[in-house]
C-alpha cells in the first residue's frame, strides 16, 4: 500500500478506485507496482466511468479482467471508483483475489 505525500492516513475511508489498487499490488507477481508495470490494460476502458488517464485505470482493469473475474461493475455499466468500499465489499474482493472458500 501507499500512503499520501503527507502521511498514511489510516482513519480514512477507501474508495472502489482505491481499493483495485490494493487488490491488485497483492495479487500480480511480482508483487506492487513492479508487476503492474509490465500489464498492458485494453485500450478501450471497460467502464466508461474509468478513463484510461484515471489513477486506477490500470488497477480497475487487472481486477476487472475476466480471467480474474475479482470486481465488476454496477447494474448501470459503471464502476463507480468514487464510492466508498464497504467492509462486505471488500470482504468479497479478497475472497475472489484469493480464492478462498465461502
Amino acid at each position: 500500500m501507499n500512503g499520501y505525500a503527507d502521511g498514511y492516513h489510516p482513519t480514512d475511508k477507501v474508495n472502489r478506485g482505491q481499493m483495485s489498487a490494493f487488490v491488485a499490488r497483492s495479487i500480480v507477481t511480482p508483487l506492487g507496482d513492479a508487476g503492474l508495470a509490465s500489464y498492458t490494460p485494453p485500450a478501450l476502458p471497460t467502464f466508461t466511468d474509468v478513463p484510461t488517464t484515471f489513477a486506477y485505470y490500470k488497477c480497475i482493469e487487472y481486477i476487472a479482467d475476466p480471467a480474474r473475474d475479482i470486481t465488476h461493475g454496477y447494474g448501470d455499466g459503471l464502476y463507480h471508483p468514487e464510492r466508498i468500499c464497504s467492509r462486505a465489499m471488500m470482504a468479497v474482493y479478497v475472497q475472489r483475489a484469493f480464492e478462498l472458500p465461502l
